[in-house]
């Protein structure tokens, strides 16, 4: 995958180095109903890096997936990702920002009444790009994460691996320059489970930088990547190679 370079101008109170691609620092976040769900997080993830994100149903990682895309704005503290100040960005540049940062959701969010091409082209009709583009480009992301010959058949024709998949290249298709995936093998057989791990690498491995939530307790634990531990809220644990439950 190619990308674009070009530096777009920002609003000027969200300029900031554009190394490390993410920065939260010093964060908080208290929602209304009281609940507390991240306590003073601090960590940096360097361009290009990837980085689990593990720790029990609770601990803050869905939340914190969020913040990186301005879906939950912290109590305290800022949010820094690819140049912009997500804690105070302007509103207008908030689509710009997610145009840069690819999201795969718990849920995954596919539309059932599209196939697997016209799902994984959305981010680019927004955008206005020309059918030409679309159908070129659409088609490469399916061959990168081998679904091109099941494009024509709609979500409920796909396994729960294929699923997936489509949601990860919807996520990929704008070619952004963070990806974030919550739980993306949650609902996974084992084998199915290490075939999106191992497409999260080769999409790393092209230049992106790979954030994910995850509990599978096997591949976090054989794989050498960096590992946040969140426990209530807090960073309790963070360090490359590091094993889930020896924190």
């Amino acid at each position: 995958m190619t990308k674009d370079h070009k530096s777009d101008e920002k609003h000027s109170n969200e300029e900031v180095t554009k190394e490390p691609m993410v920065k939260v620092d010093q964060v908080s976040k208290k929602f209304e109903n009281g609940t507390v769900a991240l306590v003073d997080i601090t960590f940096e993830i360097p361009t290009e890096g990837f980085a689990f994100i593990v720790g029990p149903s609770g601990a803050g990682k869905t939340t914190l997936l969020r913040m990186l895309i301005r879906d939950v704005v912290p109590t305290e503290g800022n949010v820094y990702v690819n140049g912009f100040h997500v804690s105070h960005v302007h509103p207008q540049s908030v689509p710009e920002l997610r145009r840069k940062v690819g999201m795969v959701f718990q849920d995954l969010k596919l539309l059932s009444d599209r196939t697997v091409f016209e799902n994984v082209s959305l981010p680019l009709e927004i955008v206005g790009r020309k059918d030409s583009y679309v159908e070129e480009t659409v088609d490469k992301m399916l061959q990168l994460v081998g679904l091109f010959e099941r494009k024509n058949v709609f979500p409920a024709q796909l396994s729960g691996g294929e699923m997936q998949r489509t949601a990860i290249a919807r996520a990929m298709v704008v070619e952004p320059d963070l990806l974030l995936a919550d739980e993306p093998t949650g609902n996974l057989d084992p084998a199915t489970s290490w075939e999106i791990v191992k497409l999260m690498e080769t999409i790393n491995k092209l230049g992106t930088t790979v954030i994910m939530a995850t509990h599978n307790v096997d591949i976090v634990n054989s794989l050498p990547h960096r590992v946040i531990f969140l426990q209530e809220g807090r960073i309790v644990k963070d360090q490359k190679g590091a094993r889930y439950g020896t924190v």
